[in-house]
């Protein structure tokens, strides 16, 4: 059961990872250099969503 949690940890964040990757690639140069001045709040908020999973999922 901890095994299969984990697997489903490791590829939630491979899609939230996948998810940001995209908004990057797709983004004009404003919408960058704004993710790229803030980028301490998208890397806050992508581990709050992966800690959230792991939560979720403990229980």
């Amino acid at each position: 059961m901890e095994e299969e949690k984990r697997r489903q940890i490791v590829e939630i964040s491979g899609i939230a990872f996948t998810c940001f990757q995209e908004v990057m690639e797709h983004s004009n140069e404003e919408e960058k250099e704004f993710i790229n001045n803030n980028f301490d709040i998208f890397i806050n908020i992508f581990n709050h969503t992966v800690l959230t999973t792991y939560n979720l999922l403990k229980k």
